[in-house]
C-alpha cells in the first residue's frame, strides 16, 4: 500500500496516535464533530490525532460517474485548519480495493502505531466492503473503536451524498448549514485557448476533477495573493465552444486585464444565474454574456 504522511510540527514519532479515517469529502460538519471528539480525547489521553484518507476519493475508483464536492486541495486545507498532528493520504487504488480487510489494517498498522480509531458508523472497507465497524472492534477490540453518526434537528443525517444535492440544485445556504463555511474551489490558473478573450470576455481557467456542482453561470469572489476580486464564473464544459474534454471553471473579471497565468485562485460562489447552455454560435454566446454581466453590475451596485 502506498501513502503519503504528511506531519504537522507538533506529531512526534515515539507517541502513540488516534485516527480518523473517511473519505472527509466535503469535511462537513459531521467530519468536523468526528475529528473534534477525536482530539478531545487524544488531549486527556495524551496521544496524537492523525487523520487518514484517501487520494483519489475511493468511489471515484470505483464509479466513473462520481462526482467530488471538493478539489483534494481544498481538503486537505480545511483538514490541516483542524488542529491535528497529521495527514496520511494513502493513494487509492483498485489493487487496493481488492485487498481483504484484514490486510488492509495489517498495512495500515505499519504505518502508524494506533491507539483508537474514530470512524462513522456506515464506514467500510476492503474488498467488496467487507470490512465495516464490526469489524474494526473485532480485530482492534471494542474499547478502541468510536463510532457514531449526527443528525440535523431535522433528522437530517449529515453525508457528503447531502452536500452533492444541495450543490446539484444548487443550494448554498443548505451547504453553509452542513459545513459551517461557503462553497469554494481552490485550484492553479492555467492558460487556456484564449477563445474567451477572442470573442471580448478574457478569462482565468482552472481544470477541475469531475465535480458535484451544477453546470451553470455564477457570481463569484475570486482571492489571489491576498487580492479579491468579483468576477462572473462558467462552471462546466463550455459546450458552445466544444474546447472541453473535462470540467473547467473560467472566470471573467469585467474591467480587469492581469496576468495571472500560474497563481492560485480561491473561488467563493455567491449566487447562481443560470444553466450552462449550447447556444448556435458564438454571437448569441456574446449576447448571453452581456445579459450575465448586467445581472453582475446590478448585484454588486446594490451590495
Amino acid at each position: 500500500m502506498k501513502a503519503q504522511l504528511h506531519l504537522f510540527d507538533n506529531f512526534d514519532k515515539v507517541k502513540t496516535t488516534n485516527i480518523a479515517i473517511g473519505n472527509f469529502d466535503g469535511v462537513h460538519k459531521g467530519h468536523q464533530a468526528l475529528i473534534a471528539k477525536m482530539l478531545l480525547d487524544s488531549s486527556f489521553q495524551s496521544l496524537q490525532s492523525i487523520i487518514v484518507t484517501f487520494t483519489p476519493n475511493t468511489k471515484s475508483v470505483l464509479r466513473d460517474d462520481f462526482e467530488l464536492v471538493q478539489t483534494y486541495f481544498d481538503r486537505r486545507n480545511k483538514l490541516e485548519g483542524l488542529n491535528i498532528s497529521g495527514i496520511l493520504e494513502i493513494t487509492f487504488t483498485k489493487e487496493i480495493c481488492n485487498l481483504s480487510p484484514k490486510d488492509f489494517l495489517k498495512s495500515l498498522d505499519n504505518y502508524l502505531n494506533i491507539a483508537n480509531i474514530y470512524v462513522g458508523k456506515d464506514f467500510k472497507f476492503g474488498y467488496q466492503g467487507k470490512g465495516d465497524v464490526g469489524f474494526l472492534k473485532t480485530y482492534y477490540g471494542h474499547q478502541r473503536i468510536n463510532d457514531f453518526e449526527l443528525l440535523l434537528e431535522t433528522e437530517i443525517k449529515f453525508s457528503s451524498r447531502e452536500l452533492r444535492d444541495s450543490l446539484k440544485l444548487p443550494d448554498f445556504d443548505r451547504f453553509r448549514l452542513l459545513t459551517g463555511y461557503d462553497y469554494h474551489i481552490t485550484g492553479k490558473i492555467v492558460q487556456g485557448k484564449q477563445i474567451g478573450k477572442k470573442i471580448g470576455f478574457p478569462t482565468i481557467n482552472i481544470n477541475l476533477d469531475k465535480m458535484s456542482l451544477k453546470y451553470g453561470v455564477y457570481l463569484v469572489k475570486v482571492k489571489i495573493n491576498n487580492q479579491s476580486h468579483f468576477g462572473l464564473a462558467n462552471f462546466g464544459v463550455a459546450p458552445t465552444l466544444h474546447e472541453l474534454r473535462g470540467n473547467c471553471l473560467e472566470v471573467h473579471f469585467p474591467n480587469k486585464k492581469e496576468n495571472f497565468y500560474g497563481k492560485v485562485a480561491h473561488v467563493e460562489f455567491i449566487k447562481f444565474l443560470r444553466n450552462e447552455k449550447n447556444f448556435s454560435d458564438k454571437s448569441q454566446l456574446r449576447l448571453a454574456i452581456e445579459k450575465d454581466l448586467k445581472q453582475f453590475q446590478l448585484f454588486f451596485e446594490n451590495r
